[in-house]
Parts: C-alpha cells; structure tokens; sequence
C-alpha cells in the first residue's frame, strides 16, 4: 500500500509492506512483532531494485527515518555503497521494545525495560553495538551471586529479545546461563525486625515504598506504579476502617483486576502521601514512566544493613504469603491476598514452611 507515513498510518498499518508517498523508496516493513523502515528501489550501479534497512520504529521516527533514506537513495544513486547507519544506545533499543508492546497493547509491556534498569542500568546510555559478550557474561555472572541464577537468566533472555527487536547482532547470544533450583528463600521473624529497624531509619519515600511492599506482599513493580485512585476507603457501618487497593488488569499478571485489602499500617502511609501529593503515582518519578522503576541499589544498601543482603524483594512476598501459610490461614484466602488465580501456585510457589513450624507440628500431635 502507498500512503503518506505519519504517526497514526505507521501504528495503524496492516501486516506488509508500504510506500511513503512523500518520499519514494521509503518502505515500511510490517510485521506481528515489528514494524521497521528501510529503502527499495533501482540501483543504477547494480540494474536491479535494492533493499536497505535502517531500522525499527519507534526508535527511528518518520521524520529520522525520512532523512536518513534520502541519504540512502542520492548514495545509491551515485553507485556507492551504503549501510544502515548501526550506532543506537540501549535505552533506544529498550525504549523501542516497550513502546512497540504498548502500541499493541500487550499486557506487562514495561517488564523489559524493568530488567535493564534493575541488572544494568549503568549501560542504558551506552551504544548497543559496544556490549560485548565478556562484558555480559561477567554481569550475568554478578547477578547469580547477588540475586540468584534466575534473576540472572532473566537479564541475558531480555537482553536477547531487545536485540532481535532493533535487528542487532546480540552479545548474549552464547552466554550460557547459570542453572538454579527454584527460589524458596524467606525472611526470618529476626530478619523482619532488622528490616524494619534499618528502614526506620530511611528518607520517607523510601521507608513508604519497602514498607508497602512488606505489608502488601504485593509484586515489586505493582507497588512502583501504584495510584492514589486505585486506593478506596472501606466502611463498616458508616465508619472508615482501612483500604482497598485495585490493581487495574492491565498491570496484573493474571489479566484480571485484583482488590487487595489494606492492613491499617498500610492504608494510613498511603493516606499521609495522599496528603502531600494530592493525585498521581503514590511514587513518583522522574523516570520515563512517571514512577519508581529502579529499586535495586537502594534495596542493597539496605538488605545489608539489616545484615540479610541475600534477601531479594520479592523474598518479602514469599514471606508474608508463607506466614498466612503457617497461621493456619485457608489457601484459598492466602491465594486471594497474593493477587493469584489458582490456590496451587500459592501452594507450588510461595508456600514456604520453615523447619521450626514443623517441629512444632510435630510436638503438637506426640503423644
């Protein structure tokens, strides 16, 4: 199809190629995962239609993309060689992805973007095609000792994908990547104290965030983007008697919305941001997304002053869905509290009995 290339017609454009009838020999590549510019056209040194990549949007806009092919086309058209220009830092590439997963709407769009900024955001502003395979492995190699072979799994697979999506040669391509049992790491009743006593002693944006996080057990990330209006007051006969927060379906994992009841410590540090914020994130950032993103370095600070600095943050979900579990809770309402559609992954998953509720078990039922 040939149509003028602006915003709207490169979002909305069909599975295909199309022709920019502002500037011929500007092509538009559509596919399910990607959509990309290039240039086609005669080369009168070769006799024959010749195609050039430049690159995906929306990293390259219309109007780059516009430039850059009229370079391409007066260079071809002076028979010499040309290629695509490959410089491109990896906040590009990263912001590109997320954006063309919001542009189709996909559920958890940001969770690339989140991995770069939590395992490497000392190379967001690095040029893509610098990061080398060595420079990889060794940060793959640092994640598997501070927070465990999956987290570092994660780091190189996200890595993959961002790269496949700019059309990048991807230095993690044979990076082998640590193999790990599944982590069943809980935080002690001791642990718990030191966290609290070190987060006392925290700025309140932070000691608010990590204090959410322990009350809620709520995902990382559903805490960073939490808004006031999905927080609601409940009533028992007319009188307040805590929260309820919403998480909306389009950040929960299941797909569906989730109502988490607040415990009064929780509702009122949402209640007192409230108060000196008015509206908006309970979080906010200066951060392309508008709220906290990158939790890491902070929380490692703090882990190890608490003297627990192999505990990741969402060892604190694990803790508070296990603690339901060893308070004789039933599954079905624990499931309910950690947001999941199934009571057998709160069961599979985070259910984590320590050994000292099973000797107590056991001297509970001797006789």
């Amino acid at each position: 199809m040939k149509f003028p290339f602006n915003q709207q017609s490169v979002v909305s454009a069909a599975t295909g190629t199309h022709h920019d009838t502002k500037l011929p020999g500007l092509v538009l590549n559509v596919t399910a995962n990607s959509r990309r510019f290039g240039v086609y056209k005669w080369s009168p040194a070769e006799s024959r239609p010749v195609r050039k990549s430049i690159g995906p949007w929306p990293a390259w806009t219309v109007e780059k993309a516009r430039i850059e092919a009229r370079k391409l086309i007066h260079a071809m058209d002076r028979g010499e060689a040309t290629t695509a220009p490959a410089s491109i830092k990896l906040s590009k590439i990263t912001d590109s992805y997320e954006l063309a997963l919001k542009a189709i709407g996909a559920k958890g769009y940001t969770y690339a973007s989140d991995v770069i900024r939590t395992a490497c955001d000392d190379w967001r502003g690095k040029d893509a095609t610098t990061i080398t395979r060595e420079m990889v492995e060794d940060r793959h190699n640092k994640l598997a000792e501070e927070r465990g072979p999956f987290a570092a799994a994660k780091f190189v697979k996200v890595l993959k994908v961002i790269y496949k999506h700019a059309d990048l040669v991807c230095p993690a391509v044979k990076v082998k990547v640590k193999a790990g049992r599944p982590r069943s790491r809980v935080a002690t009743t001791e642990e718990m104290a030191r966290l609290r006593m070190v987060l006392s002693r925290q700025d309140s944006y932070w000691r608010d965030y990590f204090m959410l996080s322990i009350l809620t057990g709520a995902r990382r990330g559903n805490v960073c983007s939490m808004r006031f209006e999905d927080v609601a007051v409940t009533e028992t006969d007319g009188v307040a008697n805590g929260g309820t927060w919403t998480i909306p379906a389009s950040d929960a994992k299941t797909g569906d919305p989730i109502q988490l009841p607040l415990v009064p410590e929780a509702f009122e540090i949402i209640e007192m941001r409230r108060k000196t914020q008015g509206s908006g994130y309970v979080f906010p950032s200066n951060s392309s997304l508008g709220c906290l993103s990158s939790t890491f370095e902070r929380w490692d600070g703090i882990r190890k002053a608490a003297g627990c600095p192999d505990l990741t943050q969402h060892d604190l979900r694990r803790t508070m869905i296990s603690r339901l579990a060893e308070a004789g809770v039933n599954p079905a309402i624990a499931a309910k509290a950690a947001g999941h559609r199934s009571v057998v992954t709160t069961l599979k998953t985070y259910t984590v009995v320590r050994q000292d509720q099973v000797l107590k078990a056991l001297n509970a039922i001797k006789g």
